[in-house]
C-alpha cells in the first residue's frame, strides 16, 4: 500500500520497495539511483529464501528481484511470493538476455522483466508505473512473450493437427517451463497439462512428447529431442545449452531466440558505477 509523504509542501506517494540481488554493487547502485525519488527501500535480500521471507513480513508495493539468486533462484522465489503475497508486484531482472527466463517470469506472474543494462530512467519509470498499476506501453518484449505463449498461428496455414490449448502448452514447453508452471500460466490443472503432453508421442518413441522433434519441429519451434529449454538458473545444471533458442533443428526459431553461442550476458549497468 502506498504511503503519503510531504515533499516541498506537496503530497507525494512513497512506494515501498524491496531489492533482492546477491551482488552488493547492484543493490548499492539501485539505492543511489532511488535516493532522491519517491521510493523507500524497506529491505534488501541476498538470497531467494530471504526475498520470500522479507516480502511476506513487510508486504512491499514492489519487489525488484534478480533471476540468479543464492539457495533459491529468483523464479522459484517469484512463484512462492505470488502465492503468499499476491498484492506485491514483482519485477524480475537479469544480466542475461535469455528467453527462457522471460517466459518463466511471465508465466509465474511477474509484472515485467528488465535487463540490468537498461538505462537508469527505465528502472525508475518501471518501478513507479508498476506500483501504480499503469500500463507499460514500451515493454514490447514482455508483451510479445505473453502473446507468443497464449496464441497460435492461423490453423489453416498450419500442418500440425493441434488445438489452441495444445499449441499453447507446446510453446510453453519450448521455452523450458515445467508442467506446474504451465498449469499456473494457463490457469488449468497439472493433470490437464500432462494429458495434453501425453497425447502426442515423440518422434523417437522414447516417451518425450512435445519436447522432442516431430510435433515441435513441424510447429515451427525447432526442438531437438530431449532438450527441455530450462535456463541456467536450474539445479539440473543444463546451463545455456538448455535455452530453447539454442536448439534449432529446422523450421523457424522463436522470436526470442538468442545467439547459438549461448544466452547473451548484458554489459554492466552504467548506474552501478
Amino acid at each position: 500500500m502506498f504511503r503519503w509523504a510531504h515533499y516541498r509542501g506537496e503530497q507525494t506517494v512513497t512506494i515501498k520497495l524491496i531489492i533482492a540481488d546477491d551482488q552488493v554493487v547492484i543493490r548499492a547502485g539501485l539505492a543511489r539511483l532511488l535516493k532522491d525519488e519517491d521510493v523507500k527501500i524497506v529491505a534488501e535480500a541476498v538470497t531467494g529464501n530471504e526475498a520470500v521471507s522479507k516480502t511476506r513480513k513487510l508486504k512491499p508495493d514492489v519487489l525488484l528481484m534478480d533471476v540468479m539468486m543464492k539457495d533459491l533462484d529468483g523464479l522459484d522465489a517469484l512463484e512462492k511470493i505470488r502465492k503468499a503475497v499476491p498484492q506485491t508486484k514483482v519485477i524480475m531482472m537479469s544480466a542475461h538476455d535469455n528467453p527462457t527466463y522471460l517466459a518463466r517470469a511471465v508465466a509465474l506472474g511477474a509484472e515485467t522483466f528488465l535487463l540490468k543494462d537498461a538505462p537508469a530512467k527505465e528502472f525508475l519509470t518501471t518501478i513507479k508505473r508498476v506500483a501504480r498499476g499503469e500500463s507499460l506501453a514500451g515493454d514490447t518484449r514482455t508483451t510479445k512473450m505473453k502473446a507468443f505463449l497464449d496464441t497460435r498461428p492461423d490453423p489453416k496455414a498450419d500442418e500440425v493437427p493441434l488445438t489452441k490449448r495444445e499449441y499453447q502448452i507446446l510453446r510453453h514447453l519450448a521455452h523450458g517451463l515445467s508442467n506446474r508452471e504451465i498449469a499456473k500460466s494457463l490457469d488449468i490443472s497439472i493433470e490437464t497439462v500432462k494429458e495434453h503432453v501425453q497425447k502426442h508421442p515423440a518422434e523417437d518413441g522414447r516417451g518425450r512428447p512435445y519436447r522432442s522433434g516431430g510435433v515441435g519441429r513441424e510447429a515451427g519451434l525447432g526442438l531437438k529431442p530431449g532438450r527441455t529449454g530450462r535456463g541456467a538458473s536450474q539445479s539440473s545444471g543444463t546451463g545455456a545449452a538448455g535455452d530453447p533458442s539454442q536448439t534449432v533443428s529446422g523450421g523457424s526459431r522463436s522470436p526470442f531466440a538468442t545467439s547459438v553461442s549461448g544466452p547473451k550476458r548484458t554489459p554492466a549497468p552504467s548506474w552501478v558505477s
